[in-house]
């Protein structure tokens, strides 16, 4: 009987507790103000972009500052991107190229982007979805883009070479693979879900193989 007195009590207790962080949470949690971060002139992107070595660059955005620069070429050709009259962008084009970067190869959330490019998150989903959209339709196929295996004898002998010159002790290598776990949404089917997930990483992932050929520095 005593039991059940407490649960009586408890339970409009849990039920109050319960109310006041869900609102807290809907009240504050998604809610980031323009004043709260600085402007995007003056953003730690912006000090990236501008003086970071080559190392500092490709530990933050995951590639080099070439390949960001052909990139960024190939996303923003006049053909194809909307231009908007009016008020100039929180963002430039590098800027959303860096965005959609941070996003792709990290795990980092919008409020954390938020702070480090100096946009407010409707701003930021926005970007990241119109760099999704960018991305797909000029790389799906563009040359650049392609995954091919060397068929010439040639180009083997080439990559072989290259790999000879920065590892003496290795020869007739012609490229290398390594494995990665991609973090993806995970699904509310329960048989879909299990299927994908990794006991290992603790997350759901989609596992992947991936072949790279050697590049000349």
């Amino acid at each position: 009987m005593l039991s059940d007195g407490i649960d009586e009590l408890l339970l409009p207790l849990i039920i109050v507790l319960v109310g006041i962080v869900a609102s807290n949470n809907a009240r504050f949690r998604h809610r980031l103000c323009r004043r709260a971060l600085l402007h995007p002139i003056l953003s730690p992107w912006q000090n990236l972009i501008n003086y970071a070595d080559e190392s500092s660059f490709l530990t933050i955005t995951a590639v080099s500052r070439v390949a960001f620069v052909e990139l960024e070429k190939i996303l923003f050709t006049s053909e194809g991107v909307i231009v908007r009259r009016g008020r100039p962008e929180m963002l430039n084009c590098r800027g959303k190229l860096g965005l959609y970067l941070l996003y792709a190869t990290s795990r980092m959330e919008v409020k954390f982007l938020c702070m480090i490019f100096g946009i407010v998150p409707t701003t930021c989903i926005k970007y990241i979805n119109e760099m999704m959209k960018l991305v797909v339709k000029k790389l799906k196929n563009h040359e650049a883009a392609k995954i091919s295996f060397p068929m010439s004898e040639t180009r083997k002998q080439h990559y072989a070479d290259l790999v000879h010159a920065r590892e003496p002790s290795i020869s007739n290598c012609i490229g290398f693979v390594d494995g990665v776990a991609i973090p993806v949404q995970c699904s509310s089917e329960i048989l879909e879900q299990n299927k994908f997930y990794n006991g290992y990483k603790h997350d759901t992932t989609v596992n992947n193989v991936l072949a790279f050929a050697p590049c000349e520095v």
